[in-house]
């Protein structure tokens, strides 16, 4: 037989069951990018369309819930609304059986005054001045006001929170809420405002005026009460922390150096220039480390002070550990500055 007559044998078994697999699974991809793909892309479409639409219904329904009530607007009737369950979630929000029922009922309304739109807004707002005038009872109602307003017009709540933050005369618990508040809508705006109450107050009141705030005139809101006590005041540290504001460092140093604050807003203080890596920070913890300043003497303030030291220092702190070690009569710093010997200076 010619060898030259004879047939070439094909690819082996399994190299054809190899090439017969690639080429199905080649087929089904340009089946899938050309038909089914496009076919999903129009379903979600289609689905986020239908869910506007059931948005705008429900907004719809919650504003002919309210409209129904005779004599009254539909902004008065919704506060109204508001601020007999604002005053439900202040008397039983501990209970978590009613609290998501009561919840539900205040999202509704905030819902029903949102889709009003702008409009809505001046009746919000008259209304959390006017709440001012209260007594801590209605410090819920107040804040959620706030929250409601920021919901409606972000431009003109900022500027009611930048208000309510900056007015010493305000009730400590309100300027923090807007403090958080002016951080969502405007971090620069909160971190600035911060840093200039952080310099002119303590948790004792006004410490110097400051032009920059207090002197400006205040278009929205009443003077409020005689300035006071700034209950929480370290809150304040850990606000300019979470904003977008570049000067921390600074503002954290100068806090450090003042008299006057509290072991709380120390204890803020070392946490944030701990956070920011500052090598003054870091030297300073040492030099107050065995301060006179009685604030400065809390144990546990100085064990953070420690802890903070070898984070930014590394083995360069070795040296003044173990000074520190020898003259410390705490032992529970005695007992902290050991750790850190322990687990750095090998």
């Amino acid at each position: 037989m010619n060898p030259d007559s004879e047939t070439r044998p094909g690819p082996p078994p399994p190299l054809r069951i190899f090439l017969l697999t690639f080429a199905v699974i080649l087929a089904l991809a340009a089946f899938v990018q050309i038909q089914v793909l496009p076919a999903v892309r129009g379903l979600h479409e289609s689905v986020r369309e239908q869910n506007q639409r059931l948005d705008r219904i429900e907004d719809s329904l919650a504003l002919l819930h309210y409209s129904n009530l005779p004599d009254k607007s539909s902004e008065t009737a919704i506060l109204d609304y508001v601020r007999y369950w604002s005053d439900q979630l202040s008397k039983h929000g501990y209970n978590r059986a009613m609290e998501p029922g009561i919840q539900a009922k205040l999202d509704l309304a905030t819902r029903a005054l949102k889709a009003l739109g702008t409009p809505a807004y001046a009746a919000v707002e008259a209304a959390f001045v006017g709440a001012l005038k209260e007594g801590d009872e209605q410090e819920a109602y107040r804040e959620l006001l706030m929250d409601i307003a920021a919901e409606i017009n972000k431009d003109e709540a900022k500027i009611l929170a930048h208000e309510v933050l900056a007015n010493p005369g305000m009730r400590s618990d309100l300027r923090n809420h807007a403090a958080r508040t002016l951080l969502k809508l405007d971090s620069m705006d909160a971190g600035l405002l911060l840093k200039e109450i952080i310099l002119s107050e303590s948790h004792t009141g006004m410490v110097k005026p400051s032009p920059i705030y207090l002197n400006k005139g205040f278009t929205k809101l009443p003077p409020g009460i005689t300035p006071g006590r700034f209950r929480g005041f370290f809150n304040n540290i850990n606000y300019l922390m979470e904003s977008s504001f570049a000067g921390k460092e600074d503002v954290l140093l100068t806090v450090l150096q003042q008299d006057g604050h509290d072991n709380a807003t120390y204890s803020a203080v070392v946490e944030g220039l701990r956070t920011e890596k500052s090598k003054r920070g870091a030297e300073l913890f040492q030099r107050y480390f065995h301060s006179s300043n009685p604030e400065m003497q809390n144990p546990m303030l100085r064990s953070k002070m420690a802890y903070a030291i070898v984070e930014i220092q590394g083995k360069k702190a070795c040296p003044w550990m173990k000074k520190a070690y020898a003259l410390e009569k705490s032992n529970r710093v005695r007992k902290n500055l050991a750790s850190l010997i322990r687990d750095y200076c090998r």
